[in-house]
């Protein structure tokens, strides 16, 4: 759990939003939106807890929303220069749109403040869809299947023609 905390506080302090600078950051406190919710809100919101029970210069404030809320909610408040969260966790498919659209900032040189963050530690694939450009907008945190399993015999015992 705690490797994961500090895992989380690297991400933290290193992925922002274009235009960052929430009202909040000056009472040292990190606006973090995520969409989690469900069990995932609940595991996000107790390694937030431990992180902040530790007394850290910068309190995080998480805040979890359903997914489709949170990306209608990130260009909003982008365009609009309020409110805008000091750090968010997108799926890495929206990373490059993003990019394009000035939403994101790079944080290459945030790194080098964390040496276990590099490309070695993680598979090829997640790590080089957060590399625009030459520059870095992204850690992985999981990685998705997007494969179908299914049972050939319960296939072919009630949808026989779909084989």
């Amino acid at each position: 759990m705690k490797k994961w905390i500090g895992i989380l506080i690297a991400l933290l302090l290193t992925i922002g939003l274009s235009g960052c600078g929430s009202s909040s950051s000056s009472k040292k406190e990190i606006v973090f939106w995520n969409p989690f919710t469900g069990p995932d809100g609940k595991n996000m919101q107790k390694m937030v807890d431990e992180y902040n029970k530790t007394n850290p210069k910068y309190k995080i404030k998480n805040i979890s929303m359903k997914e489709a809320d949170m990306y209608t909610k990130i260009p909003t408040v982008v365009n609009s220069g309020k409110n805008i969260p000091d750090l968010t966790i997108v799926h890495a498919e929206r990373i490059k749109q993003y990019v394009d659209n000035g939403m994101l900032v790079s944080y290459d040189n945030s790194l080098k403040d964390f040496p276990e963050i590099k490309e070695e530690n993680y598979v090829p694939e997640a790590w080089k869809i957060g590399q625009l450009n030459g520059k870095r907008y992204s850690i992985p945190l999981d990685i998705h299947s997007f494969i179908m399993y299914y049972n050939k015999d319960l296939v072919k015992k009630y949808a026989p023609h779909a084989l």
